[in-house]
């Protein structure tokens, strides 16, 4: 099965894509001139790569001598590290779009997208995103698209982003204080290898899903308090000196309360189940950070 991805070298790719490789499809890698190849190294010659900026992706797509099984695309800007609001057009709005379009002339069989369940209205990454949804819904040139709305996913051993491995660094270097907000918003954290099995579940079912349009929510089930949060890192620890400042911060603009998946409709078409709790996803991050401390 040959699978065309995008994002494939980003925080969900690199997990993802060594898995996918070793059930036996053959991935086409969407990259940039800017592109770090770093993070793939181990499984690079394993992949074809395909150079978005050097116009290789039309010649890919229209010289393959047969179609894309799917396409599944990860791609995503965030407004972080200078990141702009055109650079996120780009990214979220304008080559999902290229790609959709393109490989509408081939007979695609699947496009799986990846998406976010923040609401639109949040930030421009979140309006980004259901603009793109948007489109896919009445692209009916495409047969089936499917798309899964992730919750706020954790895990990846080289990951630095994101509220989980911040609290955890905190606390392993002993900084003084960490800023917060009151921290009464729960929030359904999911482990990545979750997220993982749950696209890889999506790619083994395509014939299951329906025809058209089709959108599932993929999470834990569970949503966790910041507050528990801090208190479920803090116990891995045997001592924590840093002050965590609730309310310091305000909550963000149209910032929801509480998220929770509800991904029963993905369960009956696929069989999926999340299977590591946010305990022991924690538990696990903290093992695997004091191992890479102290080698």
């Amino acid at each position: 099965m040959n699978i065309l991805v995008t994002g494939g070298t980003g925080r969900l790719g690199r997990t993802l894509c060594p898995k996918l490789v070793g059930k036996g499809y053959h991935l086409f890698l969407l990259t940039r001139n800017s592109t770090d190849l770093s993070p793939i190294k181990p499984w690079l010659e394993q992949v074809t790569l395909v150079n978005h900026d050097s116009g290789e992706l039309d010649a890919c797509i229209n010289n393959s001598p047969r179609p894309f099984d799917i396409c599944l695309h990860m791609a995503t800007a965030y407004r972080k590290n200078n990141v702009g609001e055109r650079e996120i057009q780009a990214a979220n709005i304008d080559l999902p779009k290229k790609l959709a379009e393109i490989l509408s002339r081939k007979n695609p069989g699947v496009f799986i997208n990846i998406d976010t369940a923040l609401p639109a209205g949040i930030n421009p990454y979140a309006d980004s995103k259901a603009r793109f949804r948007d489109y896919l819904r009445t692209f009916d040139a495409i047969p089936k698209r499917i798309t899964l709305l992730l919750q706020q996913f954790y895990g990846a051993p080289d990951d630095n982003d994101g509220i989980i491995p911040a609290i955890i660094d905190s606390i392993s270097r002993g900084a003084t204080g960490f800023d917060l907000t009151p921290g009464l918003q729960k929030r359904d954290f999911i482990h990545i290898e979750d997220v993982c099995s749950a696209i890889i579940a999506t790619i083994g079912n395509t014939d299951r899903f329906p025809a058209g349009y089709s959108e599932y929510q993929i999470g834990s089930g569970t949503a966790t308090s910041i507050r528990s949060l801090v208190d479920l890192a803090k116990s891995q620890f045997a001592s924590c000196h840093t002050e965590f400042r609730f309310g310091a911060l305000p909550y963000r603009e149209n910032e929801p309360m509480e998220m929770v998946a509800d991904y029963s409709a993905f369960r009956q078409i696929t069989g999926w189940e999340p299977r590591i709790s946010i305990a022991e996803g924690i538990h696990s991050l903290v093992t695997s950070f004091n191992k890479t401390t102290t080698d």
